[in-house]
């Protein structure tokens, strides 16, 4: 799953899946439901986002993700799962963490 905001529309959109969109229905003002070629839900669409959606905090709770990883420049803190509790901070770093690997930058 991915999220991608983007400033020069303050559009959100929320990618659950790689499968390709064909087919998008509005289900309210400025959110647009986009499906893939077999009927399932493939992507969310919000505009104006930051009207609806507080989008200086992102938290994920009891998800079984193996890894995740931050863009540079789109974090400051970042508390890392496995890391007893230490605190990265590189605003320019690319963070990734994997469940079987120790934190790292690049």
């Amino acid at each position: 799953m991915r999220f991608q905001y983007y400033p020069e529309t303050d559009s959100l959109y929320i990618d659950l899946t790689e499968t390709p969109s064909v087919d998008s229905r509005e289900v309210a003002p400025g959110v647009v439901l986009d499906f893939g070629l077999d009927g399932r839900l493939v992507g969310i669409d919000v505009d104006q986002a930051s009207k609806f959606v507080n989008l200086t905090h992102l938290e994920a709770e009891a998800l079984p993700v193996a890894s995740f990883s931050l863009l540079a420049g789109h974090t400051r803190t970042l508390p890392i799962p496995g890391s007893s509790g230490r605190l990265l901070h590189d605003p320019d770093a690319n963070y990734s963490v994997s469940s079987d690997e120790e934190p790292s930058t690049s």
